[in-house]
């Protein structure tokens, strides 16, 4: 909605769409901050990850899994 205001010259219409999508985001968030959900585990050693990480595996996991072993990739599967 906030592209075609822009592309068609509404200009005060896309700042409204605008201020509305952020005030819907900011309501999102503060929900799923404030409710018990069931938390994000890493797959690897299952240590609690934030609820809206975008990736299955903690940094922790993710750096030791690019520990290079004699130029040879190092699989973290392969404990």
């Amino acid at each position: 909605m906030y592209t075609y205001c822009v592309n068609f010259g509404l200009e005060k219409t896309a700042e409204k769409v605008l201020q509305t999508k952020r005030g819907i985001s900011k309501t999102i968030i503060t929900i799923l901050e404030t409710k018990k959900l069931k938390p994000k585990k890493c797959r690897i050693c299952g240590k609690v990850m934030p609820w809206n990480s975008s990736y299955g595996i903690c940094s922790e996991c993710y750096k030791r899994s690019y520990i290079s072993h004699d130029d040879d990739y190092y699989d973290p599967f392969d404990w």
